[in-house]
C-alpha cells in the first residue's frame, strides 16, 4: 500500500503516528526517513535517520536503501551519517570486547 508514490505522505503520518503514540523502535523512524528521502524532503528524512541509527538501524541497511539514494547526494550530511555509523560499529566491538 505505502509503496504507491501517492501515499508517501500517507505513509510518513502512519510512521510518525506510532513514534508519538510510544512505539520509538527504530524501524519507525527508520522507515519515516525512507518516506521523506522519497518525497524529497532531505532535512527530514536526514534527521529521521539520524534517530533510526542512534536507536540500532543497521548500517549495511543504511547503506544499500535505496529509497535512501538521494540523500547520499548531500555529501556533507551524508558524512554525518557516515561518523554515526562507524561510531555504532566501535561501540558494538567495544561492547564485545568487554
Amino acid at each position: 500500500m505505502f509503496r504507491d508514490p501517492a501515499n508517501y505522505t500517507i505513509a510518513v503520518e502512519h510512521y510518525l503516528q506510532k513514534i508519538k503514540t510510544g512505539n520509538p523502535a527504530f524501524n519507525n523512524f527508520y522507515q519515516a526517513a525512507c518516506y521523506y528521502a522519497l518525497l524529497k524532503k532531505q532535512d527530514m528524512a536526514f534527521s529521521y535517520l539520524k534517530e533510526a541509527i542512534k536507536r540500532g538501524a543497521k548500517g549495511e541497511d543504511v547503506l544499500t536503501d535505496t529509497d535512501l539514494a538521494i540523500l547520499k547526494q548531500d555529501l556533507n550530511s551524508w558524512r554525518e551519517i557516515d561518523a554515526l555509523l562507524k561510531n555504532n560499529i566501535w561501540n558494538a566491538i567495544r561492547a564485545f570486547q568487554n
